[in-house]
């Protein structure tokens, strides 16, 4: 008999005005949102999801007790891509994948801090990112 450890996605976004693209997706499987922003947090305790994570400013990693397969950063500000960078790797053991608008940067420059995947777009073309199996 094969046993299944259920692995997650970490979603960190910080803006809440990109919520709009993939607060439908966030219920269909195992997704945990990390946020420094607390009304992204409030806005998704709004809709009963629980698994949010609020970071305060001195925080140096996440918490959190999951075992995460993919770690996917929403942003578009370099800053705050580098300070959730820098929490995610002091925290998490997973491939990055940055989803920005930003185009100004080359895949270079995001690989120099970490990122493995950078998906240059708008934020309604890449949802299915989130419905990945939960299972491994």
């Amino acid at each position: 008999m094969m046993v299944h450890e259920v692995s997650w996605i970490m979603i960190c976004i910080q803006n809440p005005e990109k919520l709009e693209s993939i607060v439908d997706y966030l219920f269909d499987d195992y997704h945990v949102v990390v946020t420094n922003n607390p009304e992204v947090k409030q806005q998704l305790h709004d809709m009963w999801m629980e698994d949010v994570i609020l970071l305060e400013h001195e925080d140096t990693y996440i918490p959190h007790n999951r075992r995460i397969r993919q770690v996917i950063i929403i942003d578009d500000v370099v800053l705050s891509i580098l300070d959730t960078i820098e929490r995610v790797k002091m925290s998490v053991q997973a491939p990055i994948m940055l989803i920005t608008k930003n185009k100004y940067y080359p895949f270079k420059f995001y690989k120099l801090m970490g990122i493995h995947y950078v998906m240059m777009t708008n934020y309604n073309q890449f949802p299915f990112l989130l419905r990945q199996q939960a299972y491994s």
